[in-house]
C-alpha cells in the first residue's frame, strides 16, 4: 500500500511557510550566536577550567552576555555612527563575547560615572 501524500506535502508545505516567516527574523540571531560562539574561544583559551563543566558554564556566560547586550550595543552603534544594525550584530557579539569575564571593571566603571553624575553621589 503506498503512503498518503498529503501528510508528506502538509509537512514540507509547514516547513516552507515558517522559514518564509521565521527566515528574516533567525537571520540576526544566527549572526549573534555565531559571533558570540567566535569570542568566546578568546575567553575559554586563557581561562583555568578543571572540567569540562566549568568550560561549558563560562562559555554559556560569555554566549549568554553577548546575545543579551549585542541588541543594545548595536542599536547605540546605528543610532551614533550610522552603521546598520545587521553588519554590526556578529561584530558587535564576538567582542562582547571575547570580554569574558573582564566585564566587572567595566560595570564598575560605568557604576562609578553614573554616581559622580547623580547629585548627592559618592562621586567627586
Amino acid at each position: 500500500m503506498a503512503e498518503p501524500t498529503s501528510t508528506t506535502a502538509a509537512s514540507v508545505s509547514l516547513a516552507v511557510l515558517l522559514i518564509g516567516v521565521l527566515g528574516p527574523t533567525a537571520g540576526p540571531w544566527i549572526a549573534i550566536i555565531a559571533g558570540a560562539c567566535g569570542g568566546v574561544l578568546w575567553p575559554l583559551s586563557g581561562a583555568d577550567t578543571p572540567t569540562g563543566w566549568a568550560a561549558l558554564m563560562l562559555a554559556t556566560r560569555c554566549v549568554g552576555t553577548s546575545i543579551v547586550l549585542t541588541g543594545i550595543i548595536a542599536g547605540y552603534i546605528e543610532r551614533t555612527y550610522q552603521v546598520p544594525i545587521n553588519e554590526s550584530l556578529a561584530g558587535v557579539a564576538l567582542i562582547i563575547s571575547a570580554l569574558g569575564n573582564g566585564w566587572r571593571p567595566i560595570f564598575a566603571g560605568v557604576g562609578d560615572l553614573l554616581r559622580a553624575t547623580v547629585p548627592g553621589g559618592r562621586g567627586k
